[in-house]
Order: structure tokens, then sequence, then C-alpha cells
């Protein structure tokens, strides 16, 4: 198992000339939080909270996140984030107002990316080129469950910034903007198109 102390030592950082974020050694070996015995899906919902925590860090300490061509792209699709977040919660998780707020809508885009990469490297390692294969499809579905449950404890867990009702937040929207989430747990397809479409690419 990777030591705590050794996991953090090294920190995620974003690189300005390369316009690109870099992880720590620690976390790009696999597995990086438990040991071989314990499912890649497990370990990578652990990882992608780390991530997530990292990727924050990084963008609210990074010098450019106050230049002018950061504050333009912001400006630009910040709209569209909130709306779609403002969507997923009210029309899947049954909330009567609007919750996010601009302070709460970076915090819970940035967790949105982190959630994807790593389902990404999920789903990469379960493809045939990945070496566990797809042939399964139930073991696929119960991997995917595994990683989405992890996920979201860890993300609804203490640790984090903000309230108790932030923290779930982070757990909610990055999950009800993704299509695999409601596939593999049966939840009822939103109506609003938007939910089916750009907001499942953010």
């Amino acid at each position: 198992m990777v030591e705590t102390s050794f996991l953090l030592k090294g920190r995620v950082t974003y690189h300005a000339m390369k316009n690109s974020v870099v992880l720590p050694p620690a976390m790009r070996r696999m597995p990086i939080t438990y040991p071989q015995s314990v499912p890649v899906e497990y370990d990578l919902g652990t990882t992608g909270v780390l991530i997530a925590i990292e990727l924050y860090r990084a963008a609210t300490q990074s010098a450019s996140i106050g230049d002018a061509s950061w504050a333009k792209w912001y400006q630009k699709r910040f709209r569209n984030i909130q709306d779609c977040f403002d969507d997923a919660t009210v029309t899947s998780a049954n909330f009567s107002q609007k919750v996010v707020t601009s302070e709460s809508a970076f915090e819970t885009y940035v967790w949105k990316h982190a959630f994807r990469v790593v389902l990404d490297a999920l789903r990469d390692i379960y493809s045939p080129r990945g070496g566990l294969g797809f042939s399964a499809e139930a073991r696929w579905v119960s991997a995917q469950r595994t990683f989405f449950k992890r996920f979201c404890l860890l993300s609804c867990g203490g640790g984090g910034l903000g309230s108790d009702f932030d923290r779930k937040l982070r757990c909610v929207l990055p999950v009800l903007t993704t299509s695999e989430f409601r596939d593999v747990f049966s939840c009822k397809k939103p109506q609003k198109k938007k939910l089916n479409g750009i907001c499942s690419n953010l």
C-alpha cells in the first residue's frame, strides 16, 4: 500500500507552458492506494477523489486563474456549466430550487473532470486492450457500480471544503450528468435534452 505521506509528497501542479495538469509519480502507478488484491474499480474510486481534491487545489492556487485568458474562457462557458448543474439537481435529484452558486460551480466542474478522467481510465482497463476485457458484461456493470459508490462515498464524506450539502453536490453532480451512471443503476432518463447532450461532455 502506498503510504499517505508518499502519496501526498508530490502535488498536482499546473504547467503553464504546456497548459496541462501534471500528476505526481505516486498517482501514475497501479494500484495507487491499495494492494493488488483490491479491485481496480475500488482503487480508482478512491483515486478519483484524491485527484479531484488536488486538481481543485492546483487550479485555485495557480497564478493563471486570474489572468485575462482564463477569465474569458470561464465567462464563456460558465453559463452552460451552471445551467447543466442546475438542470441536473432539479431534474434528477428532485431539488426544489437552484442550489449551485457561482462559488461552488467551479469546484463541482473540477470534480466532474476528475471523475471523467478516472472513469475513462477504468473503461480502458476493462477494454480488450486493457487486459480485463468486456467479455462479461455483468462484470463491467458491477465494476462501474463499485466505482460510482466508492467515489460518491468519499466525495460526500469529511475532509472536503464547504458545508455537508456542498460535499453532497460533489457526489451528485458528476454522476447525474454521466450517462454511464444512469445506465448501470437504471435511473429515469432526464427529460431535458441538455443533460443527454452538452452536459454529458462537460
